[in-house]
């Protein structure tokens, strides 16, 4: 029996994208042990359904104060003497760096590293990020320079960066495309009737999903008379120092310029809901709503950054539009939200594409097989 150590931000976030590598882990009869922040009593429940080990560590929301930091790294190094996990798989950036601070007093065997973007370490370049950034670099690079070390990477502006900065070596990168969808779930729906079609931005509200360009084109189709609803979902994160503040949501509501959906677990609903899905963000790993917007059949605007012109056939499935130009923006909503058949089309080339690349069944067997191929070496 192969046992297994995730170290991942949330228990939430293994749920939403990485539940079935979980199941496929515990049904080929391995041991799989949890460490994540405190959890909600759900995800506390479906941890025990899953027959998963949760172990709580307090992994900070950054990685500025050090006081905080030793603590978690204290944490890491007694659960990883503890429990002598055969593989360590580690998700994120953040996580990544704080295992790398505790290599060094640690029986680390072997790491699969999924690299699910690189965040707000690469979207902004304020003097306490790049220190923060260097900080994490250096950290990472000591943690995976050694044997029995594989990156999965979603998306392959990533790979060239991290084999620039000497960070990996080519024979450690694979590359997935993203965590994937569950096609049963997410199944394509036809378009929404009426004749205000609705533009759905699903998203942690923070300024780095584009929400503020997302406002200004709504703004934009607004005074050129243009049918349609501007719909955010999501909620605010209080943890994230560049969240958008609950006051500031609401202000744009009262304006009359969005609709705020709020926090929704429904979200297959939410897609058969929207007519076009937005997402402009500044940078992702694959995005993981433009999989399901694909799955769903729904046309998608979203942007020509890493992480999501790769979930994309640009033309086919999206428009593609520069990253912060609102104008941009509201000229391609403009183009769906006008024309149905247009949305009809595109979102049925996103369904093909779904199926044809963003099966989660594949991509979690692919991402085990590198676990267990790691725990044979």
């Amino acid at each position: 029996m192969t046992r297994i150590l995730l170290i991942n931000t949330n228990l939430a976030a293994h749920f939403s994208h990485r539940r079935l590598v979980g199941q496929l882990v515990t049904g080929r009869g391995h041991e799989f042990i949890v460490a994540v922040p405190r959890a909600s009593d759900e995800d506390h429940a479906r941890a025990e359904e899953d027959g998963l080990t949760w172990r709580e560590t307090d992994i900070p929301p950054g990685l500025a104060n050090p006081m905080v930091v030793m603590n978690t790294i204290k944490q890491l190094v007694a659960l990883i003497r503890e429990t002598r996990p055969d593989v360590i798989n580690v998700v994120g950036m953040k996580s990544a760096a704080l295992l790398g601070l505790a290599a060094p007093f640690a029986p680390i065997r072997s790491v699969v590293f999924n690299v699910a973007g690189l965040g707000d370490m690469w979207i902004h370049d304020d003097l306490k990020t790049r220190v923060v950034r260097q900080l994490a670099l250096t950290s990472i690079r000591r943690l995976m320079k050694g044997p029995r070390r594989t990156f999965i990477f979603e998306n392959p502006t990533d790979v060239g960066i991290f084999q620039e900065l000497g960070l990996a070596r080519p024979e450690q990168c694979v590359q997935t495309v993203g965590s994937g969808v569950q096609l049963h779930r997410f199944d394509p729906t036809p378009q929404p009737e009426g004749d205000e079609p609705a533009v759905v931005l699903p998203c942690r509200i923070n300024w780095a999903k584009g929400v503020g360009e997302f406002v200004e084109a709504a703004r934009l189709l607004k005074q050129r008379g243009v049918k349609g609803r501007m719909c955010l979902v999501g909620s605010t994160a209080a943890t994230n120092p560049r969240a958008i503040s609950q006051a500031q949501v609401e202000a744009w509501v009262a304006e009359g310029v969005i609709e705020w959906w709020g926090h929704r677990t429904d979200m297959p609903e939410v897609y058969r809901s929207a007519s076009v899905i937005c997402l402009p963000s500044y940078r992702e790993g694959l995005s993981k709503v433009l999989q399901e917007a694909a799955a769903s059949a729904r046309p998608v605007v979203t942007t020509d950054v890493p992480g999501c012109r790769d979930a994309v056939v640009a033309g086919e499935t999206a428009f593609v539009v520069p990253p912060k130009d609102a104008t941009s923006l509201a000229d391609a909503l403009q183009r769906l939200l006008e024309s149905r058949e247009l949305r009809e089309k595109m979102g049925q080339a996103g369904r093909e594409l779904a199926e044809a690349q963003f099966d989660v069944q594949h991509i979690a067997s692919f991402q085990v097989d590198a676990m267990e191929r790691l725990a044979a070496s």
